[in-house]
């Protein structure tokens, strides 16, 4: 069955949310169930859901102010579920950017058709036909599939990622007009981002195989977790294994103010992740002591990244696989590799409840080239930020402050990123036992029966050409 459309429940009553699951589910419709406002604020910017049934009466914040919020980010119909049937605030609903109201008891049959106003009216929003009839965009070899949230092109999926197919699918539904830059910032990624048009923006997720050998290999499909190419063959003497690729890779300067931080925050990459982002006892009075008196989480933060660089300095380290708790490990010996500064960085920010990722990759330049790994963290309403310790910690070690200061919040735009997120499994799978299954920069290699060690093998990398892209 086709999916009809995503659908947002904003509810805290469970009954009433198992009740509307179990009828969305059995009539093709994918549902997304949330408690409070502050939940379905995040959910709105994570999960771009077709509709939204919003319970007015919420335990954590106004139904009405959730959804003023939603109709100052984007266009999107919102069906309000009201306990109340007082006809004032059927009234403020409407007023506020309601698209429908229903009240409480209500049967499957009255739910299902407001939805499918809903989603109808969604869909004849932009005035393609196309959209409306069949929730697809079709020009010559470019399909948008609504449904499925797929673009594929000349009948291949382009793998594109979240924040790349919300672009997509938008300026598909209004084909032919002009949309404003503002206007892409804010129904993408909210209404606060328009304020500044230096919106921090690094496109990293475009890495295209040019050339390889030997020629017998297997390269991971683009959806795949890591863009890998595997050589299942018998090596010559000292004839090496070689992958060309070229990427485009673009930053723009972001410009951070505490005063502009959102109250409502999402909470998603907020959790403990085996085996090395976990809340130790050490690591959350260690999160205690450095967050002490501040709430802004800009502010903490900064707090963390200014603990990871002066504090903890870089020194090379052994394997990860040989270090149960690397954050700990670095916060203990105040010291670590870019990579373990990056993982204890990530962990206290999920410890204070700031969202924090993994990224890792090249650090590539006209005279360097080499591994390299940093940290992405998520402040509202700037969105994605980036944490460099290791090159912030250079950068104060030598008295440079303005490349300290750069280093928190933003990056150069000298990056290829390989992945996004620490422990990725391969496509096709190794048979044997990892060098490094924290982090993939240098590869592995293996023989039939064991898993070669980075000192058994060697790797390189060579900058072919670096080309400005066009303004």
């Amino acid at each position: 069955m086709a999916v009809r459309g995503k659908v947002l429940i904003v509810e805290d009553d469970r009954a009433i949310c198992s009740f509307m699951r179990r009828v969305l589910e059995a009539n093709g419709y994918e549902s997304i169930i949330v408690g409070t406002g502050r939940e379905a604020l995040s959910m709105l910017t994570s999960h771009c859901p077709d509709v939204v049934i919003l319970d007015l009466g919420l335990p954590d914040m106004d139904g009405m102010d959730v959804l003023t919020q939603l109709r100052a980010w984007a266009l999107r119909p919102g069906v309000v579920v009201a306990a109340r049937t007082d006809e004032r605030e059927k009234v403020r609903a409407r007023d506020a950017g309601a698209d429908d109201y229903i009240t409480k008891p209500f049967g499957t049959s009255e739910l299902l058709a407001r939805l499918r106003t809903a989603i109808r009216h969604t869909r004849t929003t932009s005035g393609n036909a196309s959209i409306a009839k069949e929730n697809r965009f079709i020009a010559r070899g470019l399909v948008i599939d609504y449904d499925k949230y797929r673009v594929y092109i000349d009948g291949r999926d382009a793998g594109l990622t979240q924040n790349e197919f919300k672009l997509v699918a938008l300026l598909g539904r209004y084909a032919g007009r002009v949309l404003t830059y503002d206007y892409l910032i804010r129904e993408i990624w909210g209404p606060n981002k328009a304020y500044d048009n230096q919106i921090l923006r690094v496109n990293m997720a475009n890495i295209r195989v040019t050339g390889w050998s030997p020629q017998q290999a297997v390269i991971a499909p683009e959806t795949a977790g890591q863009r890998t190419i595997c050589f299942a063959c018998a090596p010559e003497e000292n004839v090496p294994f070689t992958v060309e690729c070229e990427y485009d890779s673009i930053a723009t300067y972001h410009a951070l103010d505490p005063e502009k931080v959102s109250p409502i925050q999402p909470e998603f990459d907020t959790q403990e992740q085996a085996p090395h982002i976990r809340f130790t006892p050490f690591l959350r009075e260690l999160c205690r002591e450095l967050s002490a008196g501040e709430t802004n989480p800009l502010k903490v933060a900064r707090r963390f990244s200014d603990y990871c660089t002066p504090v903890v300095t870089y020194s090379y380290m052994r394997e990860y696989f040989t270090i149960t708790q690397n954050p700990e490990y670095a916060g203990l010996n105040q010291k670590g590799d870019c990579g373990v500064q990056a993982l204890l960085f990530i962990t206290l920010c999920r410890c204070a409840g700031i969202p924090a990722r993994w990224q890792s990759g090249l650090f590539v330049t006209p005279y360097s080239q080499g591994c390299h790994d940093w940290a992405p963290f998520y402040v509202a309403p700037s969105g994605w930020l980036f944490a460099d310790c290791s090159f912030g910690g250079t950068g104060y070690r030598a008295g440079r402050t303005l490349l300290h200061e750069h280093y928190f919040g933003n990056l150069d735009p000298y990056r290829m990123a390989a992945n996004s997120q620490f422990q990725w499994e391969f496509d096709p799978p190794t048979a044997q036992l990892r060098s490094d299954p924290t982090d993939n920069q240098r590869g592995e290699a293996e023989y039939e029966d064991r898993g070669l060690s980075y000192q058994e093998l060697d790797a390189a990398w060579e900058l072919l050409e670096m080309t400005p892209l066009a303004e």
